[in-house]
């Protein structure tokens, strides 16, 4: 299969998803887009202190609630 076929057959899996409501789309604004987990987990790791700010006030609490990151 071509690289183009490839992409067509992509494509066309994508939008059966999206037309049968198990994706949705959202715009979570320019700030939250900018959240990245993984990041937030290496400030963790590497002991930064102001980790919390790097987040929601929401995600905070569900990180520390559930305990994810231990050297919290």
């Amino acid at each position: 299969m071509s690289g183009k076929d490839s992409e067509v057959e992509s494509l066309s899996t994508a939008k059966a998803y999206l037309e049968s409501g198990q994706v949705v789309f959202i715009d979570i604004g320019r700030s939250e887009m900018s959240l990245s987990s993984s990041a937030l987990r290496a400030q963790c790791r590497n002991g930064h202190q102001s980790w919390p700010t790097a987040t929601t006030p929401e995600i905070l609490q569900y990180i520390v609630d559930h305990k994810l990151y231990h050297s919290i």
